[in-house]
């Protein structure tokens, strides 16, 4: 129960308590997929990549800017302010990031279509 709560949380406390997932709301969500539907997206299923790189169609992305970045060895956990306001979290490992980024650094933050995970409008009582 546990392992599927942290892969695919059905509400937005599941998705922020349990991994402390991303959660997308409102015009965002709208935004970035047609439908004003909350969803969330794991850190770990995020990537780090320049602003004008080319968007693939099987994935959803977002711009915004670097704001922190906590180094944990071989995976950092990177803080991106998006363009909307909203601030993401990204889990990569360093091996995989595509530029030099750093602090104040404009990023594209890209994942697979199939990674947000749709969440229900309401809390359970």
């Amino acid at each position: 129960m546990l392992f599927r709560s942290y892969t695919r949380p059905t509400t937005a406390f599941v998705a922020r308590f349990v991994g402390s997932a991303n959660v997308v709301t409102g015009e965002l969500a709208q935004r970035l997929t047609g439908r004003a539907e909350p969803f969330a997206v794991r850190a770990e299923n995020i990537r780090l990549r320049a602003p004008a790189a080319a968007v693939n169609g099987d994935t959803m992305s977002c711009i915004g800017d670097v704001a922190d970045v906590q180094y944990h060895g071989a995976m950092s956990r990177w803080q991106v302010r998006l363009e909307s306001g909203e601030m993401f979290a990204a889990a990569v490992p360093d091996s995989s990031i595509d530029g030099d980024f750093r602090i104040g650094a404009r990023v594209r933050l890209e994942w697979a279509r199939n990674d947000a995970v749709p969440l229900t409008a309401a809390e359970p009582p």
